[in-house]
């Protein structure tokens, strides 16, 4: 096993990186299936799993790939521990309050699982705590959305956006709607746009208030 190496994702790098091979090993198991059978009788099936633990040669983490196979079917499914990430957590998220990163820290985690039902109704709540912070917890989402673009906080664009985030979010809550990846990251990029938003004006308000006054002309 010593000097055994492969190209493999390394969820430290984020990325394909040179590792090392430091456990490999094959286990066997049987399991009773009850729907595979024409009869409705069970039937055995043999599943193999592999795992391997490899050490990125970059950073000298630990990655670990389970592969699964069901013997005579050709399932196959490999989990990575950790998973790779589909959308990265901004750094900056930690500057917002402190209601807006916890929700943010589980619908990231959603997104990154492929759990996109979950992410999209974790958006439209993220987007209607938005709004109240913003116009208040008065009327419909449609007309939050509405005050918004009025105070210019929003252009036309991003207001359409929005409200295609929040009717997809009432879908998938209500109507099993399941968004595909390209929408959730549409989303999240405007979220994100917002909510960063808030953050400068935050910075802007605290270098106003630090700067001293302009010396009066005489």
């Amino acid at each position: 096993m010593k000097d055994e190496r492969k190209k493999a994702f390394c969820h430290h790098c984020d990325g394909d990186t040179n590792q090392e091979i430091v456990f490999k090993e094959t286990e066997f198991d049987t399991q009773e299936v009850f729907f595979e059978s024409l009869k409705g009788e069970p039937r055995w099936v043999v599943e193999q799993r592999e795992w391997e633990i490899t050490k990125c040669l970059g950073c000298d983490y630990l990655n670990l790939d389970i592969e699964t196979i069901h013997v005579g079917n050709k399932n196959t499914g490999t989990q990575k521990i950790p998973g790779g990430s589909i959308r990265k957590v901004p750094s900056w998220i930690f500057g917002l309050d402190r209601k807006y990163i916890e929700i943010l820290a589980e619908v990231y985690s959603a997104f990154n699982r492929g759990l996109f039902r979950l992410t999209l109704m974790g958006f439209r709540t993220v987007i209607d705590m938005y709004l109240v912070e913003k116009v208040g917890d008065k009327g419909s989402f449609v007309s939050k959305l509405k005050a918004l673009e009025q105070q210019g906080l929003i252009s036309s664009t991003q207001k359409k956006l929005l409200d295609v985030a929040v009717d997809a979010g009432n879908a998938s809550s209500h109507r099993g709607y399941s968004p595909s990846e390209q929408t959730l990251q549409s989303i999240a990029d405007i979220i994100e746009h917002l909510l960063n938003a808030t953050i400068l004006e935050k910075r802007i308000e605290e270098i106003s208030s630090a700067t001293p006054p302009r010396p009066k002309s005489t």
